[in-house]
């Protein structure tokens, strides 16, 4: 029963808020500008301060360029399959994009604290930093050709970059880090009140977030037949790589062992939430936004199991 009770603790406030968003809106308690303010709160403001405050203080090694690499490289084969089951299956254009990426910005950075605490935040960060490059360099490049026909440039791709608070996060958090002067900063006098106030700052994520998915949590039939396949298949797709990269390289590579639980929430995150935003295609756009919806589903049951585990 104590463990039950450990894990209602977790899971309840969860249901809660994401009941709440269903509910505003079915009631129309709030409107779809209202929920593009959250969202801007949460990605220009929320995220970008929780990404410094793990990455600021996180250690960093030659093994961390290798969970880079390696995280990269799953994107990279994921999209790789999508495009591959594209042809093979005459499925949806948007269907690699789909099955590749993860929303580690927004929904891993919400739910890791939620189970292992502030603290620990740091590991999924590292671990979804090559995600994070992934989606700001070859998802982006690839999917903007394919929405407007024009060649991305290479100019234009760092200028995105350069304006994404996340990005910019993420930069300036690993510049600290690596250089030793976020370890300096940590331990001075002052070092208490930066942690406190990145924290204060970055408190509404998870809440907001869920909010927002609960809100959002919509399926039409019309899509849901299109992409159910799709999504299973990606599941299936990841689980296969997860267990390949915990099992297999795990074995070999002794650094993966204690980002395990990071790597594991990471794997049933689901597409990164940009994509709808990214999509200047109406029918595009309805689909990766109910592939969301539709992969977001999992993601949380996931979750839900996994708290029961650790609980």
């Amino acid at each position: 029963m104590e463990k039950l009770g450990n894990a209602m603790q977790t899971i309840l406030p969860m249901l809660l808020i994401l009941g709440i968003g269903v509910l505003c809106r079915k009631g129309r308690v709030m409107q779809k500008q209202n929920i593009d303010g959250l969202k801007a709160l949460i990605v220009n403001i929320c995220v970008p301060v929780m990404l410094l405050r793990a990455l600021y203080t996180a250690s960093y090694s030659a093994e961390m360029i290798w969970i880079t690499v390696m995280i990269f490289t799953v994107c990279l084969l994921t999209l790789s399959a999508g495009f591959l089951y594209t042809k093979l299956f005459c499925a949806p254009q948007i269907t690699p994009y789909i099955m590749s990426s993860f929303e580690g910005g927004l929904l891993g950075l919400a739910l890791y604290p939620l189970l292992f605490g502030q603290e620990a935040v740091s590991e999924f960060a590292i671990v979804n930093l090559g995600n994070a490059l992934f989606v700001w360099t070859v998802y982006y490049t690839l999917l903007k050709r394919s929405q407007t026909g024009q060649r991305v440039t290479l100019s234009s791709t760092l200028l995105t970059i350069s304006k994404s608070p996340s990005m910019i996060a993420i930069i300036v958090g690993v510049a600290l880090g690596a250089s030793g002067l976020g370890a300096m900063i940590h331990s001075s006098a002052a070092g208490g009140i930066v942690v406190q106030m990145l924290d204060f700052a970055a408190a509404p994520t998870a809440p907001v977030i869920l909010f927002i998915v609960g809100f959002n949590l919509s399926l039409q039939r019309t899509s849901l037949n299109a992409i159910l396949p799709i999504v299973l298949v990606r599941i299936v797709v990841m689980i296969v790589l997860c267990t390949v990269i915990l099992l297999g390289l795990g074995a070999m590579l002794p650094f993966i062992a204690p980002l395990e639980r990071a790597f594991i929430m990471l794997f049933i995150l689901p597409t990164t939430y940009m994509l709808p935003i990214l999509t200047k295609k109406e029918a595009d756009t309805a689909l990766s936004t109910a592939a969301i919806s539709l992969g977001t589903i999992p993601t949380l049951i996931a979750f839900a199991v996994i708290v029961f585990i650790v609980a």
